[in-house]
């Protein structure tokens, strides 16, 4: 969906937990463990995973650009809509409208 409608989902399995000096090891260490919050990651540098996620932003940046400029304005009502904690049924209802909003303006959405 993010490829054809002109925006990157960029999912490098990390939450990172900034400013990294002010971060209490043993906070961090409870939260990690107690909750299962693993991804959790304090990190003063370059992340290799997230560096190579956008090292292809340049190759796909004029597309992407173009296709949400067809897509974005059509769709915005349907973002708004979906960014609310809706019951997982409405939820369904509000994706299969933005399914056929996409479609209504040339799009495939085959997702």
């Amino acid at each position: 969906m993010s490829r054809e409608l002109g925006f990157r989902i960029l999912n490098v399995d990390k939450q990172f937990v900034l400013p990294v000096a002010e971060v209490d090891r043993d906070v961090l260490a409870r939260l990690q463990s107690e909750l299962g919050f693993t991804d959790l990651t304090t990190h003063d540098g370059q992340d290799p995973n997230l560096v190579r996620a956008l090292a292809s932003i340049g190759s796909t940046a004029a597309t992407n650009a173009e296709n949400w400029r067809l897509f974005g304005p059509e769709l915005a009502e349907h973002f708004e809509e979906l960014r609310e904690d809706l019951e997982p049924t409405r939820e369904h209802a509000a994706m299969d409208d933005l399914r056929e909003a996409v479609r209504a303006a040339g799009g495939d959405a085959r997702w």
